[in-house]
């Protein structure tokens, strides 16, 4: 039994990886950067990065492992403009997950799409933390539109994902089904 949960697991990640290479191939390449680079933004936190802000700004997203582009993206930092690239903190992470929603990788994606992106949280997140990610995100969005192209952030509290909760986030109606059939 267990061995067949691994390979459903398994299959699972190489048709999500092939959405995920296709909808980059019809993207041009601002998109392509944006998307590829949103992960290692929220992951680490340094005044070189887009999106950087002063203050405890929560940072470090669970079982996430830089894939050959963002280690190049950060090798680059590193190289050129002396940044010491450093793990977030060992334990429990704030970020439980990144999550693209809408359109992307979908046959309704287009070259004009946007990306919706959840931006799942621990509970324990205090308001001000909270307000300092939802800065940084806020920050991201304006960094990502400087290239062209059109990023929205939404802040998900992982019990609301968790108890299957719909609701309002900023004047848009929040529906957790997207999540289930486009994850």
């Amino acid at each position: 039994m267990y061995l067949y949960i691994e390979t459903l697991k398994q299959r699972l990640d190489a048709i999500n990886q092939l959405r995920v290479d296709r909808a980059l191939a019809a993207m041009g390449p601002a998109f392509q950067q944006v998307y590829s680079l949103l992960p290692t933004l929220l992951h680490y936190h340094h005044p070189l990065m887009p999106g950087y802000l002063d203050g405890n700004v929560p940072k470090g997203i669970c079982l996430y492992t830089p894939d050959e582009t963002q280690r190049h993206y950060l090798n680059e930092l590193e190289l050129y403009r002396g940044m010491s690239v450093q793990d977030p903190p060992k334990g429990e992470l704030p970020i439980t997950g990144v999550y693209t929603m809408g359109s992307t990788s979908s046959v309704g994606q287009s070259c004009s799409s946007d990306l919706d992106i959840w931006v799942c949280h621990q509970s324990w997140l205090d308001s001000e933390e909270r307000q300092l990610l939802q800065r940084k995100c806020s920050l991201l969005e304006n960094w990502a539109a400087s290239l062209g192209v059109e990023v929205s952030f939404f802040l998900i509290d992982e019990n609301r994902f968790r108890h299957n909760e719909s609701g309002s986030l900023g004047g848009r109606r929040l529906w957790l089904h997207p999540a289930y059939t486009a994850a």
